[in-house]
């Protein structure tokens, strides 16, 4: 038997033998997932924090996309649709990795915004960023 973490029921499931992919989440059989609602929204309420935390680390790590850029449409719609990759991917596999990936995006967010925004790294050149001296 798989142990389970926190509202997880098992860190090795949705995902066995025989709910291969998403089968552990559709089709409804009699109005439910086929391993039943109590399960399926523990299950399902981990990719849906990985899209949470995918959009607000995107927000806080990426540099602003100048309008100006041709590539501006195009880095808009990554950043849009890969926190929903990721949450496809999350489905698909066993809820250990699913933790393992949240745990990493929200620990890179932690590190992230105390290096930026708390002051936790001090901006200089080191001297290397100056006019150099003619001697």
């Amino acid at each position: 038997m798989a142990l389970g973490f926190y509202w997880i029921p098992s860190l090795a499931g949705p995902t066995d033998l025989a709910h291969r992919g998403t089968a552990w989440l559709f089709p409804f059989v009699d109005g439910a997932p086929p391993i039943g609602w109590e399960q399926g929204l523990a299950y399902a309420s981990l990719p849906a924090l990985l899209v949470v935390a995918q959009y607000i680390s995107s927000a806080v790590i990426s540099p602003p996309v100048d309008p100006a850029d041709p590539n501006a449409n195009t880095t808009k719609v990554v950043s849009t649709l890969a926190p929903w990759m990721v949450a496809y991917f999350a489905l698909n596999v066993p809820a250990g990795l699913g933790l393992y990936y949240l745990t990493n995006t929200v620990l890179t967010l932690a590190v992230q915004l105390y290096l930026r925004k708390l002051g936790g790294a001090k901006a200089s050149d080191g001297g290397l960023g100056g006019k150099a001296s003619a001697g």
